[in-house]
């Protein structure tokens, strides 16, 4: 039994609004047809006859973009591995995070930090798990990029989306109801250690003094990986 981690109080389903406040997805319809992110028309293929790609020592006749997807097809086995497990919760039609522009990354992961937000109302754990996730693969950016590539007014944007997504997820999957429903969501014996790492996340910030910041999501993440680690 896992009671011990349904604590009464404020952190009792106590999650984290969203800070713009609002319908999260309100804006969705009106943004389905801007350009998120740098896109390029299909790469010509040079083929044969019988529409084969034409291939010379090794290489399919066309641009660099043809020759990579040609050269997948043929060795899909040598396909670069997925960087970012969460890119299995993409749907068809979904943007990968490295195409789209900074302020689109933002946008997606407000409008699935909603999402979350109505599923955790709804007690619906599980499924707020998968939200709060997917809005992760679309705010958190890697350590270099995070300290080096992006100015001071961008690191602020983006902690003040990463922050609630780090504190609703790790608040989800300790809850006594949740289940992993799809990859790579944690399983039961996983979730404590994931729990731990995205708390962790949030309280790397503190130390690095990063603007920003709520002072009450210190509180939050210091709790929830005390939490975490008694298990």
């Amino acid at each position: 039994s896992m009671s011990h981690m349904e604590p009464k109080g404020k952190d009792q389903g106590d999650f984290d609004e969203m800070a713009s406040g609002g319908d999260a997805s309100s804006n969705v319809d009106d943004a389905a047809n801007e350009v998120k992110g740098m896109t390029t028309a299909p790469d010509p293929i040079e083929r044969d006859c019988m529409n084969r790609p034409i291939i010379l020592d090794g290489c399919v006749r066309g641009t660099p973009g043809a020759k990579r997807l040609a050269m997948d097809l043929l060795y899909p086995e040598e396909q670069a591995p997925m960087k970012d497990q969460a890119e299995l919760l993409l749907e068809p039609g979904d943007w990968k995070k490295n195409d789209m522009f900074f302020e689109y990354r933002l946008k997606e992961g407000e409008m699935l930090k909603g999402k979350g937000n109505e599923c955790f109302k709804a007690k619906d754990y599980s499924q707020a798990a998968v939200w709060y996730r997917k809005g992760l693969y679309y705010t958190v950016f890697d350590e270099s990029q995070f300290n080096f590539e992006l100015q001071d007014e961008h690191r602020i944007a983006v902690v003040k989306v990463a922050v609630p997504l780090h504190l609703n997820y790790s608040l989800c999957i300790l809850k006594d109801e949740y289940r992993p429903l799809r990859r790579p969501l944690p399983s039961l014996e996983e979730r404590f250690n994931e729990a731990i790492e995205n708390c962790s996340a949030v309280l790397a910030h503190f130390k690095e003094k990063q603007d920003g910041l709520q002072g009450g999501d210190k509180v939050k993440a210091l709790y929830r990986r005390g939490l975490s680690e008694i298990g």
